[in-house]
């Protein structure tokens, strides 16, 4: 196994074929770039874009808006060179802000996301998130998945093959962020996956492109 740096960046997303990488960075300018897998060719995309993540079919990039304190996301069609964004009025509509997490779906159709309504008068520790998925083959089409949500403290995976969502949270029987599962068309109710470590922090799950295996993060809880 040989190590080597390709530079400063953070939240990498793999393109398709591994040949090149989106990521954020904040040198030598803060956005989202792309890269070939070596670290060479490097391009700014934009300047107000962070956590970028790659469409199974490779032909887009989906990433967050930072450049307003409400936000929302972009989708760059990279065959066409263009952007836009697909769920603007819809996510002012609900009340929502700072949509955070995204995934894509295996078909590359939907994405799934949180997004955070803050409470008046609530600190941002307070704040309730929403899961949501959104369908863009033609009008976009907005879903809410789960009106609550426990602060989700890492992302949301799209089990490849399979129409199941994964996400860490808290929950009312474990204080302690959890990994729970979700089918979106079976209902609105999620399950904690079976066989995690108990009595600790189960965050920052990632599907392996076979959608057989899901590895995660555990950490100890906080002092």
């Amino acid at each position: 196994l040989k190590i080597r740096s390709l530079g400063k960046g953070t939240l990498p997303s793999w393109s398709p074929g591994s040949s090149r990488i989106v990521y954020s960075s904040y040198s030598p300018a803060r956005g989202i770039w792309i890269m070939r897998a070596d670290g060479t060719n490097r391009q700014l995309i934009d300047e107000s874009g962070w956590a970028a993540t790659w469409s199974p079919n490779g032909r887009m990039i989906a990433y967050a808006d930072a450049s307003t304190l409400e936000g929302n996301f972009r989708i760059f069609e990279i065959v066409e060179d263009t952007f836009f964004s697909p769920s603007s009025e819809s996510l002012r509509r609900l009340g929502l802000l700072r949509p955070e997490r995204l995934a894509w779906s295996p078909d590359s159709k939907r994405l799934v996301f949180a997004a955070q309504r803050k409470k008046s008068g609530a600190s941002a520790d307070d704040a309730t998130w929403t899961l949501l998925s959104l369908g863009f083959n033609g009008k976009a089409n907005l879903t809410t998945l789960l009106p609550n949500v426990r602060p989700p403290a890492s992302g949301v995976t799209w089990q490849g093959g399979v129409n199941r969502i994964v996400f860490a949270s808290t929950t009312p029987q474990a204080k302690h962020e959890q990994l729970q599962m979700l089918a979106p068309e079976d209902g609105t109710t999620p399950t904690a996956i079976p066989g995690q470590f108990p009595n600790r922090r189960n965050l920052s799950a990632s599907w392996m492109p076979d959608g057989k295996t899901l590895i995660y993060v555990s950490r100890p809880p906080r002092p």
